[in-house]
């Protein structure tokens, strides 16, 4: 599927469109997002508040964008872009599980 600007434009303004069989479903929901681009935090947490997930399991790089595992440097700017965004996610009703990604955690030496 090939996405053109306008799509994608109109994703980042309207967010995540769920179907309502999900939305109204009783059933324990998991959402499973991976290597977030900050660009789309606020889909997420648009879709965080409609879904009303049980528990949310994040896998991969938070701000995908900042190779953070490349350059500890730059630490300070992964704070003040990925720190808001997990503090949503952990002010969720679900339970949390974040697996770091191979560029978003600093490397051991």
């Amino acid at each position: 599927m090939k996405y053109g600007l306008e799509s994608i434009i109109r994703f980042f303004e309207n967010g995540i469109s769920l179907p309502q069989q999900l939305l109204s479903s009783g059933e324990f929901k998991v959402l499973h997002i991976s290597d977030t681009p900050s660009p789309i935090y606020h889909a997420i947490n648009s879709m965080l508040v409609q879904l009303k997930p049980d528990m949310i399991v994040h896998t991969g790089d938070i701000a995908d964008e900042i190779k953070l595992g490349d350059n500890p440097g730059f630490l300070e700017q992964y704070g003040r872009t990925a720190g808001p965004f997990i503090k949503n996610l952990s002010q969720s009703t679900a339970k949390l599980y974040i697996i770091p990604g191979n560029h978003g955690s600093i490397p051991l030496i």
